[in-house]
């Protein structure tokens, strides 16, 4: 075998690896989600279920890509949408978890004080 198969042979395994981990941690996210869901306030589900779909939609697209289906032609429009509102529906998703939580503190010190 010559040594730039072998580097094409790396970086497929490679690639296969980083989605499989990168799908478990969505896998991972969903249950997590479902396990507690109903504990946690609509908003921030919402929020959620959001980020899931977008992060969903990235990899499928990876993944049809990795398995070269669809001719060839390699769409990014989703992967695309991840990075550029992902970290925004990320920051969102924290600002409404931190709210809850403060919100939390407040009425208990407000009710033991």
């Amino acid at each position: 075998m010559r040594a730039s198969d072998k580097n094409k042979t790396y970086q497929d395994i490679r690639n296969h690896h980083d989605y499989r981990q990168a799908w478990n941690a969505m896998v991972e996210f969903e249950h997590g989600r479902q396990k507690v869901g109903i504990f946690i306030p609509e908003e921030i589900s919402t929020l959620m279920i959001s980020l899931r779909d977008l992060y969903k939609s990235a990899l499928i697209e990876r993944q049809m890509e990795l398995e070269k289906v669809g001719g060839g032609g390699r769409s990014h429009e989703n992967r695309e949408k991840l990075r550029t509102e992902g970290p925004e529906l990320i920051d969102r998703l924290e600002a409404a978890v931190k709210k809850r939580l403060w919100t939390k503190v407040r009425i208990d010190n407000e009710n033991t004080g």
